[in-house]
């Protein structure tokens, strides 16, 4: 469902292996869009595909994830971040509903935050990116509170744009200011 022009929430799982399923036209809307994922599941299997910036949360269950000969259990205690252009497979198999929750920023929204956030050459090279760490993270009250507010506003007949906005350039300005702190936590050990 488009929610606005920069924004799409998706409802219920793609069927990857659906003969006439277009994974370049499903990347698409990732490419242009900022782009929730508010879907639930019992059994359900993603083969390694390219992925947007993206926080992946599970309200309810697990869902599993595998990058890089990692792999990942994200829960209702910990959250899992992963870059823009990360290819990664994922799983739900449960005997109850996994209700997953997923967060994805494009790269145009990802720039505009860049350019009105940061200057610190420490943390933005010259064609202005940033990467994360990527890893599982406990919730803490500054990343939990938005993504609550955001889960709850997926749940409205009528979201409303400017309200979801708002709680994105939160999250997205609070993700990074959690990476700030951990690179410099991370530089002071020798």
């Amino acid at each position: 469902m488009e929610l606005g022009n920069e924004y799409f929430l998706i409802t219920s799982f793609p069927d990857f292996y659906e003969s006439c399923f277009d994974i370049h036209a499903y990347n698409r809307i990732f490419e242009e869009k900022n782009v929730i994922i508010h879907a639930t599941s019992k059994h359900i299997t993603y083969p390694e595909h390219w992925g947007a910036l993206s926080v992946k949360c599970a309200i309810k269950g697990v869902e599993h994830y595998q990058c890089n000969n990692r792999f990942y259990s994200v829960d209702e205690d910990r959250y899992l971040i992963f870059n823009e252009g990360q290819f990664y497979s994922s799983y739900i198999y449960s005997d109850t509903e996994t209700e997953s929750f997923t967060v994805n920023f494009s790269a145009q929204f990802q720039q505009c935050m860049l350019e009105s956030f940061i200057n610190d050459p420490d943390y933005v090279t010259a064609n202005k990116s940033f990467e994360f760490i990527e890893k599982l993270y406990e919730y803490d009250e500054s990343i939990s509170a938005p993504l609550k507010r955001l889960y709850k506003a997926t749940l409205l007949k009528n979201p409303d744009i400017n309200f979801i906005t708002e709680i994105y350039y939160e999250l997205l300005e609070n993700l990074m200011m959690q990476q700030f702190n951990l690179k410099k936590e991370i530089k002071k050990i020798n």
